[in-house]
C-alpha cells in the first residue's frame, strides 16, 4: 500500500470511527432526557430513543450532502467515504450503482431537514445543553474529514467549513421553546407524526434499492425498562471526567453501585470539601443501616439538601452522584435526577402552579428533585402568590413523602443564604448545606484537559501556558459571576470554532491538523485586551503586566501524595519526582505562582 493509500485510509478510519461518537452521543443523550426530563417528553420513551437515532442518521447524511455540493462534483474520495457513511447509516455494504443511486436520493431528501430539526434536542432539553459543545466538535470532525478526502479543498468547501460551526452555534444559542419550520406540526393532532415521517423520508434507503434487514440494536443504546411510568438512564455534564454508562445500574448489586459511585466521585477534579461531605454522609449511612440490622435504635435523618455555589462548580454532577449513592445504598428505589426551575414549577395562570408542581415531584419520587436558583421561588417582597403556592406543595410533598424524595436547591451563595434566613420553613427542613468553591487556575485546566480528552483533542505547551495565564488572571479577579467550569465549558468551544477557521482552507489533512490546539485558538473573549490599564500584582508578588504572561514557577501537585512541588515553567509535561513521597509523576496544569 502506497503512503497516498495510506493516509486516505486513515481519513476513513478517522470518519467511521466520528460516525460511531456521533451516535454515541445522541444514544446517551437520549437517556440523559429520559433520566432528567421525563415529564418534558411528547411521545413515549421507546419513540424518543428511536428519533434521537434517526435524527443522528439525518445529520450525518446533511453534513456529507453539504459539502459534497459544495464544488458541483462527486470525486472518488467522497464516493469511497460515502460507502462508509451508508454502511453506518444503513448496515449494508452498496455497489458503485447503487452508491449512486443513494447520494441522489439523500440529496434531494436532506434538503428537506434544517440543521435546527437536526440538532433540535440540544436546544430543548436543558440536560443536553453542556453537551452542545461535543455535538460542535463532532460535526465540525465530520465535515473537515468528508471536505478534505481528496488532499484538496476547494474555495466553497472552506467558506462551508467555516460556515457550519457559526450555523451549530446559532442553532445551539436559540430559545428552547423555538420551533424551527421544518418541525411545525400541520395539526395540533398530526403534527409530530408527519414530522417524524418527514425525517424517516430523508433518511430511509431509496426506494429502489433493496430493503435493507432490520439493524441490530446499537452496543451503546441501553434498554431502558419502566419503572413507575417513566424511564431513566445515567447522565453527564461538563466537569465529569467520564460519559454515561452503557450498562444497566439495575444489573449491578448495591455494593457495585455505590462502589462504582464512590469512584466517579474520586475522580472529578476539585470539590475536595463537597467529595468530604460526601463520604460522610455515606459513612453515617451506612452506620445507620448496620444499626438497624442489629437491632439498634437509630435517629431519623433528613436528606434534603443546598449546594451553594457560584456557576460551573459541579453542583449538578454532584447531585446525580448523591442520588446514585442513595439508590446504592437503598435509601431511594431509583436514585434519578429531575432538574427544575421555576418555570417548571410556577404556572402562568392562577390554579394552575399546584397541578404542575405536583406533577413534577411526582415525576421526582424515588430519586433526587434538583431545584436551580431556588431562590427565584419566592419574591423579596412577598408579592408572588404562584411562587408560593409552588413553595407550600414541595414542602408537604417532602414532608408527607421523605422517604421517597431528596429535594436540593441550588444557586448563587448569597441568594441562598438571603433565602434561608427569609424563610424560617425552608431552613427547618435542609440539614444538610454543602458549600462548592471556584476552581483554581490549575483545576480550569484540567477541565479544559478533560474536555479534550473527551473530544479527541491535543494542546500544545505554548496554548497551555497561554491557559494557564488567562485563567490566573480571570481567577484573581472573580466575583460571584465567575464561570468555573461554565468558563471552561465556553472557552473549549471557541477553541473548536477558532480551529475550524484556521484550518478550514489547508490540505492535506493530518490528525495532528484535526486535533490540536494552537495559542490562536485559545481565545478569551472575558479578557478585553491582552495588556490591560496597569501592572497586576500576582499573590506572591510578582509582576505580570499582561494577561497570558504566567509566572516562571509553578506549584505541581503530586498524583499519588497530592503532595504540591514547586518548579519552573519548563517541567510542564515532564516528567518530575515527588519531593514529599518520592513517586515519579507527570508535572502537568501547575497552579502558577
Amino acid at each position: 500500500m502506497s503512503s497516498a493509500e495510506r493516509e486516505f485510509q486513515a481519513i476513513l478510519d478517522a470518519y467511521r470511527e466520528s460516525l460511531k461518537e456521533c451516535e454515541l452521543l445522541y444514544s446517551t443523550s437520549a437517556q440523559q432526557v429520559l433520566q432528567n426530563h421525563p415529564h418534558a417528553l411528547d411521545r413515549s420513551p421507546r419513540e424518543f430513543v428511536d428519533w434521537m437515532a434517526d435524527l443522528h442518521k439525518g445529520l450525518v447524511l446533511k453534513i456529507y450532502v453539504v459539502i459534497m455540493e459544495a464544488d458541483l462534483r462527486w470525486s472518488d474520495g467522497e464516493r469511497r467515504i460515502a460507502a462508509v457513511l451508508f454502511h453506518h447509516v444503513w448496515n449494508r455494504r452498496l455497489s458503485e450503482d447503487e452508491l449512486r443511486v443513494a447520494v441522489g436520493q439523500i440529496a434531494q431528501e436532506s434538503a428537506k431537514l434544517s440543521w435546527m430539526a437536526l440538532i433540535r434536542p440540544f436546544v430543548k432539553y436543558r440536560c443536553l445543553r453542556d453537551r452542545g459543545v461535543e455535538l460542535e466538535a463532532a460535526i465540525s470532525r465530520m465535515a473537515n474529514l468528508v471536505a478534505k478526502v481528496d488532499g484538496v479543498v476547494s474555495v466553497g468547501e472552506s467558506l462551508l467549513l467555516r460556515q457550519i460551526p457559526v450555523d451549530i452555534r446559532a442553532c445551539l444559542q436559540a430559545p428552547a421553546d423555538s420551533n424551527p419550520a421544518s418541525e411545525r406540526p400541520a395539526s395540533s393532532s398530526s403534527g409530530r407524526k408527519a414530522s417524524s415521517r418527514s425525517l424517516r423520508d430523508a433518511i430511509v434507503e431509496p426506494p429502489p434499492l433493496p430493503s435493507p434487514p432490520p439493524s441490530p440494536p446499537s452496543s451503546n443504546v441501553r434498554t431502558v425498562t419502566p419503572a413507575r411510568s417513566t424511564e431513566h438512564a445515567t447522565a453527564t455534564d461538563s466537569t465529569r471526567s467520564e460519559g454515561p454508562t452503557a450498562a444497566n445500574p439495575e444489573s449491578k448489586t448495591g455494593e457495585e453501585r455505590l462502589e462504582d459511585a464512590m469512584r466517579r466521585l474520586g475522580g472529578l477534579i476539585g470539590l475536595e470539601r463537597v467529595k468530604h461531605e460526601v463520604r460522610t454522609l455515606a459513612n453515617l449511612l451506612h452506620l445507620q443501616r448496620e444499626r438497624r440490622r442489629m437491632g439498634l435504635p437509630t435517629t431519623p435523618m433528613n436528606l434534603h439538601m443546598i449546594y451553594s455555589g457560584n456557576p460551573g462548580t459541579g453542583k449538578t454532577t454532584v447531585a446525580r452522584l448523591v442520588g446514585d449513592i442513595l439508590a446504592a445504598m437503598g435509601i431511594l428505589e431509583r436514585g434519578h435526577l429531575v432538574e427544575a426551575d421555576r418555570s417548571a414549577l410556577v404556572a402562568e395562570f392562577a390554579g394552575q402552579t399546584a397541578p404542575k408542581t405536583a406533577k413534577l415531584i411526582d415525576d421526582a419520587l424515588d430519586g433526587v428533585l434538583f431545584i436551580d436558583e431556588a431562590y427565584s421561588l419566592v419574591a423579596k417582597g412577598g408579592d408572588d402568590p404562584y411562587g408560593a403556592e409552588a413553595v407550600q406543595v414541595l414542602l408537604k410533598r417532602m414532608e408527607d413523602q421523605r422517604d421517597r424524595l431528596v429535594v436540593i436547591l441550588a444557586g448563587y451563595p448569597r441568594p441562598m443564604q438571603e433565602l434561608l434566613q427569609s424563610n424560617v420553613g425552608l431552613a427547618s427542613r435542609f440539614s444538610l448545606q454543602w458549600t462548592f468553591e471556584d476552581y483554581s487556575p490549575r483545576q480550569l485546566g484540567l477541565i479544559f484537559q478533560s474536555m479534550c480528552d473527551r473530544n479527541h483533542f491535543t494542546i500544545d505547551l505554548e496554548s497551555q501556558l497561554r491557559l494557564l495565564g488567562g485563567f490566573a488572571w480571570l481567577y484573581r479577579r472573580r466575583n460571584d459571576q465567575f464561570g468555573n467550569g461554565r468558563l471552561v465549558r465556553n472557552l473549549f468551544e471557541r477553541a473548536v470554532r477558532q480551529m475550524a477557521n484556521r484550518i478550514a482552507g489547508q490540505a492535506p489533512l493530518t490528525s495532528e491538523l484535526l486535533s490540536t490546539f494552537r495559542p490562536a485558538d485559545i481565545v478569551f473573549e472575558e479578557i478585553a485586551d491582552d495588556r490591560p490599564d496597569g501592572a497586576d500584582a500576582a499573590p506572591n508578588g510578582v509582576v505580570v503586566k499582561s494577561p497570558f504572561e504566567c509566572p516562571q514557577q509553578f506549584q505541581f501537585v503530586c498524583d499519588h501524595c497530592q503532595g504540591k512541588n514547586a518548579g519552573d515553567r519548563n517541567l510542564i509535561g515532564q516528567k518530575a519526582r515527588c519531593g514529599h513521597c518520592g513517586e515519579r509523576f507527570v508535572a502537568n496544569w501547575g497552579e502558577p505562582g
